[in-house]
C-alpha cells in the first residue's frame, strides 16, 4: 500500500508540473514585434519629434466680402515656417506665415489680399498607428487689401488680419508629407471691397527632426 501511495503521489506531482508548464508556455511563446511594426513605430516617433517644419498650400481661393461675387476663383501662394514641439500624440508648431491671393473680375479689376503673419501656431493630433495628423492653425498679422481698377485707378488698405486653417497631413516619410488644406483669411482694413479669402487645396509638408535627423 505504501508503494502504491508513493506512485500516486509521484503521478500527481508530475501532472501539476505539466499543468504549470502549459500555463507558462503562452507567455514565453508570445510573438515578437515584426520588422514592419518596428519601422512604423520608428516613423511615428520621428514625425512627432521636435524639429523644423515647412509647409506649402497649393490650390484655389475665393474672395469674401461685399463685392466678392464679381471676382473669379484665384490661385493663392501660402507658406509657413515653424518649430515643431512634441507633446506625445500631439504636436504644437509656433510659426510664421505668408499668404498672397489675387483674383480678376470680368470688367478688368484685379483684387489682391496679402497676409504677413507676425505670429501664429498649429496644433496637430497624430493618430496612434499611422503617420496621419488632424490639425488646426491660427495666425495673426498684417493684411494688405489692394484693388487695381480696370480704368487704371488703384487703392490699397492695410490693417490687422487673421488667418484660420485646418486639414489633415499624411507623412509619406519622416521628411515629406502631403494632405488637404482649407483656410479663411480676414483683413480688418476699412474697405467696402472684398476683405477676405477662402483658400482650399493640397498641402505639402517638409519636416526635419532634430532628434536624429
Amino acid at each position: 500500500m505504501s508503494r502504491s501511495g508513493s506512485c500516486l503521489a509521484s503521478a500527481l506531482a508530475l501532472s501539476l508540473l505539466c499543468a504549470g508548464v502549459a500555463e507558462a508556455a503562452p507567455l514565453s511563446l508570445s510573438p515578437s514585434p515584426t520588422a514592419a511594426a518596428l519601422r512604423r513605430a520608428d516613423l511615428l516617433a520621428r514625425v512627432r519629434a521636435e524639429g523644423i517644419a515647412l509647409t506649402f498650400n497649393l490650390g484655389g481661393s475665393r474672395a469674401l466680402g461685399k463685392a466678392a461675387s464679381e471676382y473669379d476663383v484665384g490661385f493663392p501662394l501660402s507658406a509657413t515656417l515653424g518649430y515643431q514641439i512634441n507633446l506625445g500624440n500631439a504636436t504644437l508648431t509656433p510659426q510664421a506665415m505668408f499668404e498672397m491671393s489675387r483674383w480678376s473680375a470680368s470688367e478688368g479689376d484685379t483684387y489682391g489680399l496679402m497676409l504677413v503673419a507676425a505670429g501664429g501656431g498649429e496644433l496637430a493630433y497624430w493618430l496612434q498607428h499611422v503617420p496621419l495628423s488632424l490639425w488646426a492653425a491660427l495666425n495673426l498679422g498684417i493684411g494688405d487689401v489692394s484693388i487695381n481698377g480696370g480704368d487704371g485707378g488703384t487703392s490699397s488698405k492695410v490693417g490687422f488680419a487673421i488667418n484660420v486653417g485646418w486639414g489633415l497631413t499624411y507623412m509619406l516619410t519622416s521628411y515629406i508629407g502631403a494632405g488637404l488644406y482649407m483656410g479663411v483669411t480676414k483683413s480688418f482694413a476699412n474697405t467696402d471691397d472684398p476683405s477676405g479669402s477662402l483658400t482650399f487645396g493640397f498641402r505639402l509638408r517638409a519636416f526635419y527632426s532634430l532628434a536624429g535627423g
